[in-house]
Protein backbone atom coordinates (compact mmCIF):
# COMPACT_ATOMS: atom_id res chain seq x y z
CA UNK A 1 0.00 0.00 0.00
CA UNK A 2 1.65 3.24 -1.33
CA UNK A 3 0.54 6.78 0.60
CA UNK A 4 -2.38 7.30 -1.86
CA UNK A 5 -3.76 4.05 -0.97
CA UNK A 6 -3.55 4.85 2.45
CA UNK A 7 -5.22 8.22 2.23
CA UNK A 8 -8.31 6.66 0.42
CA UNK A 9 -8.52 3.82 2.98
CA UNK A 10 -8.34 5.88 6.22
CA UNK A 11 -10.86 8.22 4.43
CA UNK A 12 -13.07 5.56 3.61
CA UNK A 13 -13.93 4.53 7.05
CA UNK A 14 -12.98 7.85 8.95
CA UNK A 15 -13.91 11.01 6.10
CA UNK A 16 -13.89 13.86 8.66
CA UNK A 17 -10.50 12.84 10.03
CA UNK A 18 -7.73 15.79 8.57
CA UNK A 19 -4.67 14.14 6.72
CA UNK A 20 -1.87 16.16 6.57
CA UNK A 21 1.28 14.91 4.13
CA UNK A 22 5.17 15.27 4.93
CA UNK A 23 6.82 14.56 1.65
CA UNK A 24 10.31 15.02 0.65
CA UNK A 25 8.93 15.60 -2.65
CA UNK A 26 7.98 19.27 -3.61
CA UNK A 27 6.28 18.71 -6.78
CA UNK A 28 2.78 20.01 -7.54
CA UNK A 29 2.01 16.47 -9.30
CA UNK A 30 2.46 15.07 -5.73
CA UNK A 31 -0.03 17.78 -4.36
CA UNK A 32 -1.97 17.05 -7.06
CA UNK A 33 -2.32 13.37 -6.21
CA UNK A 34 -2.91 13.91 -2.75
CA UNK A 35 -5.92 16.25 -2.97
CA UNK A 36 -7.32 13.46 -5.52
CA UNK A 37 -6.69 10.87 -2.55
CA UNK A 38 -8.23 13.08 0.01
CA UNK A 39 -5.40 14.81 1.81
CA UNK A 40 -6.21 17.82 3.26
CA UNK A 41 -3.16 19.57 3.23
CA UNK A 42 0.66 18.92 1.86
CA UNK A 43 3.71 19.95 3.97
CA UNK A 44 7.46 19.24 2.53
CA UNK A 45 10.52 18.41 3.94
CA UNK A 46 12.12 19.60 6.20
CA UNK A 47 9.22 20.81 7.82
CA UNK A 48 8.55 24.46 8.98
CA UNK A 49 7.55 24.88 12.16
CA UNK A 50 5.29 27.88 11.58
CA UNK A 51 3.99 25.86 8.83
CA UNK A 52 2.97 23.23 10.98
CA UNK A 53 1.98 24.97 13.77
CA UNK A 54 -0.92 26.56 10.94
CA UNK A 55 -2.22 23.56 9.56
CA UNK A 56 -2.54 21.51 12.85
CA UNK A 57 -4.59 24.91 14.05
CA UNK A 58 -6.36 24.99 10.62
CA UNK A 59 -7.52 21.12 11.39
CA UNK A 60 -7.93 21.07 15.33
CA UNK A 61 -9.95 23.97 15.74
CA UNK A 62 -13.03 23.09 13.76
CA UNK A 63 -12.76 19.41 15.12
CA UNK A 64 -13.05 20.44 18.60
CA UNK A 65 -15.93 22.64 18.09
CA UNK A 66 -17.66 19.96 16.41
CA UNK A 67 -17.26 17.42 18.85
CA UNK A 68 -18.39 20.02 21.86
Amino acid sequence: MDGFEAIKHIKSFKPDLPVIIQSANSLNDEWEKSKKAGADAYMTKPINPTELIGNLRKFIRPMVTKSA
